[in-house]
């Protein structure tokens, strides 16, 4: 593009692979070039006009990148999914027991190729009972039956899965991949708030 005295750009400072934000100082037509004055405090006086570029083309190519690697994503969880062989999951969806987040229970929402994961309300084990929010009685009495058979009280796994020809067998292997050891779970609480998700 063409810019004008004050313009704000982009450039690639002394010929450099990266460009810079900065402002056109002057503007050299006979020869096509542009005193910029980098943001840094740098200063060039003779940046060809192939090294300048508008300010917000990085925003597009960052838009662009971003698309291009989520669409790769996209293709490699296809794959993924094809391979798992547990069959055609649409949904699933409940809630589970994160050993990193030991207090509160964390929501599980997939659909297609989509999961959401994410903190929700405290396990009734973590507070008063009236606190739990609007249970009907028969839930409410095995939520305290719950609450009062251990130490780890309510915390549990509780999600449904949706599909086609799922293979049972497969799906639940690789749900017991996800599950402490027998080592790491005698360590408790505190050694498990340690653990990477």
């Amino acid at each position: 593009g063409t810019y004008m005295v004050g313009s704000r750009v982009e450039a690639r400072w002394q010929g450099s692979s990266e460009f810079h934000p900065g402002k056109v100082v002057s503007v050299n037509a006979r020869m096509g070039t542009y005193h910029v004055a980098y943001d840094d405090g740098d200063v060039d006086k003779k940046v060809p006009k192939d090294h300048v570029r508008d300010e917000e083309e990085e925003e597009e190519e960052d838009e662009e990148l971003e698309l291009k690697e989520r669409e790769e994503m996209k293709g490699e969880m296809q794959r993924r999914m094809k391979e798992s062989g547990f069959g055609h999951l649409f949904r699933s969806k409940g809630s589970m027991w994160l050993a990193s987040n030991y207090s509160h229970a964390v929501s599980w929402s997939q659909s297609g190729l989509y999961l959401n994961l994410k903190a929700e309300k405290p396990w009734c084990a973590e507070v008063d009972e009236e606190e739990w929010g609007a249970y009907d009685e028969d839930h409410a009495a095995r939520i305290r039956e719950l609450v009062a058979r251990g130490e780890h009280g309510d915390r549990r796994q509780e999600i449904v899965f949706i599909g086609s020809h799922l293979n049972k067998d497969v799906l639940k292997a690789l749900l017991d991949d996800c599950l402490l050891t027998d080592e790491e779970f005698k360590a408790g609480p505190k050694a498990w708030a340690k653990l990477v998700d």
